[in-house]
């Protein structure tokens, strides 16, 4: 008998984080499971405008991409500047 490379049962319940590449993008393709739901480089050039907000989500918070920045600076430094000395 012919081992399979990979047991797609062990370990599901925690892929994204426990299984190798290599055997999440085997059982993807061979068993259909260990799939990601978005193709995050499809389309990211136009992410911000194109996208649907649940794959924004989804590949900012699992891949890192498409991340809307939103952060403010602590001190606005020209705010009392005239009157600084």
């Amino acid at each position: 008998t012919t081992s399979l490379p990979y047991d797609c049962a062990a370990g599901y319940d925690n892929w994204e984080q426990g299984w190798s590449q290599g055997k999440k993008d085997w059982c993807c393709s061979k068993v259909g499971r260990a799939c990601d739901p978005y193709d995050c480089n499809a389309g990211l050039a136009t992410a911000e405008a194109t996208w649907l907000p649940a794959k924004k989500t989804w590949c900012c918070a699992n891949k890192n991409m498409a991340c809307t920045t939103t952060t403010s600076l602590p001190y606005d430094c020209a705010a009392g500047y005239d009157n600084w000395e």
